[in-house]
């Protein structure tokens, strides 16, 4: 089977209804990429995931030809097996095009021709034309699963794991603020495309460097407030919204079980009743463990405000979250 007959299969997988709807845009794409884009999502959303694998990437070499100098051959089996090499080019690129392209069918939500639920689909008609490779489109279509498919790609693997992550920490969260109505008059007026790479948006800092501190900074002054303004039911939301994110990063499985706490229960209220979703490659778990805690500093606080306790996550989360310090288990 041919990349074409790979791809026209994937396309096979959009519901006749929504093809229907997308097939008129075939020759106009032009009109879907001059959409305004909302600057919380797409600009930044998209700009943030490719930086935060090419931080990935920049450090995993640095890491790799040093050790190599420190005779890589001894050390490495013991401290990171094989999962540290590297891509190699040809994956590396289809990883940054199905990075680049994986959220644009957002576009056709925003024309309402799409809902929300369905913007995968129009990523994948989008990437079936401008870019057409198999293993891109598959990622497209997939980003958004809770659980893979089984002989899933790396690719569709690799993007799916750094689109979790940017929709982590105080970044992750920022964003989703604005989903809820957050605004900011720092992000408002004729300037917004100098504002593009504005990092309490991004994981990263001006030099490429893994960092949320300006962003940690513009949570806390001015994001959470406005949680806090909306009373117990907004802390509630956020605090069950970060456990979420925190669940896509390590990972969730409550089938069978018939003992959900209260936490988990409204988890899976939100959540479309997911009850199994897989984590992301764990070497970027580790690589970027800061976005986790920083999700679950948010979580912590969030459910202290509303809860008036000190100590509120549970022995499991605790656990699941490898997360100790002060915050003991209730």
């Amino acid at each position: 089977m041919d990349e074409r007959e790979i791809t026209s299969n994937l396309l096979n997988q959009i519901p006749q209804e929504t093809l229907t709807k997308l097939e008129p845009f075939k020759g106009r794409l032009d009109e879907v990429f001059r959409q305004q884009n909302d600057l919380a999502h797409l600009r930044n959303h998209i700009l943030d995931c490719i930086f935060l694998f090419r931080n990935y990437d920049s450090e995993a070499s640095q890491y790799k030809r040093q050790a190599t100098i420190n005779y890589w051959n001894d050390i490495a089996p013991k401290d990171y097996g094989e999962g540290i090499e590297l891509l190699d080019l040809p994956t590396f690129d289809k990883v940054e095009r199905g990075l680049r392209l994986h959220d644009t069918g957002r576009a056709f939500v925003q024309m309402g021709i799409l809902k929300p639920e369905e913007h995968h689909f129009g990523s994948l008609f989008i990437a079936s034309i401008v870019d057409g490779d198999p293993l891109v489109c598959e990622a497209c279509l997939h980003h958004i699963d809770d659980a893979l498919p089984k002989k899933t790609s790396i690719v569709t693997q690799w993007v799916q794991s750094i689109d979790r992550l940017s929709g982590s920490g105080y970044v992750g969260l920022t964003r989703y603020a604005f989903s809820q109505g957050f605004n900011h008059q720092y992000f408002s007026g004729k300037n917004i495309e100098e504002k593009t790479l504005d990092y309490s948006l991004m994981s990263t800092d001006q030099h490429g460097n893994a960092n949320e501190s300006i962003a940690k900074e513009f949570f806390w002054k001015d994001v959470y407030p406005f949680f806090q303004q909306q009373g117990d039911l907004g802390l509630i939301y956020l605090a069950t919204y970060s456990k979420i994110v925190a669940d896509r990063i390590v990972g969730r499985n409550y089938i069978g079980r018939r003992d959900l706490n209260g936490f988990e229960r409204e988890v899976l209220k939100m959540d479309r009743n997911s009850r199994k979703v897989s984590p992301i490659i764990s070497l970027l778990d580790r690589h970027f463990d800061f976005k986790l805690k920083n999700t679950l500093d948010v979580l912590v606080k969030a459910r202290r405000d509303f809860l008036k306790e000190q100590y509120v996550l549970t022995l499991g989360e605790q656990i699941a979250y490898r997360y100790h310090g002060e915050h003991r288990g209730i």
